[in-house]
């Protein structure tokens, strides 16, 4: 387990199991306010000027773990598979989708060649479900909330 102590009375404030910083707290504060802003900006920027497909999950996901990503209506092609989208954004709800006590609980956003990658995983991995929204007319990718987050740690090469 990592063990992370403040110590206030040096310039090198913090440790991190018994190393100390190399980094002063004063410089380390100033680098990270300025990655911080710099990122902020940049998602001002993705927000302002980028395409989102932005789709809510009501709470199905709560029971099942599962995302649905739709590909097919009614036998063509739709969602994921014809968006222009520069980002996909997935709202989590809970609740009834009409039900007053509704509430968004996060909003999970990918570039969109991210989220067609984990899509195209699960859909190979048979993780599918052709009985949803709209009296059964759409197929859905069902990927894990788990594996949303799993990614190859290898370098590129």
């Amino acid at each position: 387990m990592t063990e992370i102590t403040y110590n206030n009375t040096s310039s090198h404030d913090l440790e991190v199991d018994g190393k100390k910083s190399d980094e002063p707290l004063a410089e380390k504060f100033g680098r990270q306010l300025r990655e911080g802003n710099a990122n902020e900006k940049r998602l001002g920027e993705i927000i302002a000027g980028d395409t989102i497909e932005l789709k809510s999950e009501s709470h199905i996901w709560e029971r099942t773990g599962n995302i649905c990503v739709e590909y097919l209506r009614d036998g063509d092609p739709s969602g994921i598979s014809v968006t222009k989208a520069d980002w996909w954004i997935h709202e989590l709800t809970t609740g009834e989708r009409d039900h007053a006590e509704r509430r968004t609980l996060a909003y999970i956003m990918f570039p969109m060649e991210r989220m067609k990658e984990l899509a195209r995983k699960h859909h190979k991995l048979g993780d599918i479900s052709h009985a949803g929204g709209d009296g059964n007319r759409t197929s859905s990718i069902l990927v894990p909330l788990k594996a949303l987050l799993d990614y190859d740690r290898r370098p590129s090469q």
